[in-house]
């Protein structure tokens, strides 16, 4: 099972290979990082932490 420290650990990681990309590919760059991006190493782990797991917000399984 991962864990919040997990997640956010890759996710930094993630974007911080993203940024590195820059020298060789054009567009990668930390202008390009997204608030989704940002979310996901910041805030996601975080819910994680506080909650256990992000299963109550998906609404998979749901009927309307």
């Amino acid at each position: 099972t991962h864990t919040h420290t997990h997640t956010h650990t890759h996710t930094k990681k993630w974007i911080a290979d993203f940024v590195a990309l820059s020298p060789v590919a054009q567009g990668y760059n930390k202008k390009r990082v997204t608030p989704y991006m940002h979310i996901m190493a910041t805030h996601v782990p975080a819910m994680i932490g506080l909650h256990g797991n992000l299963k109550q917000f998906s609404c998979q399984g749901e009927r309307i």
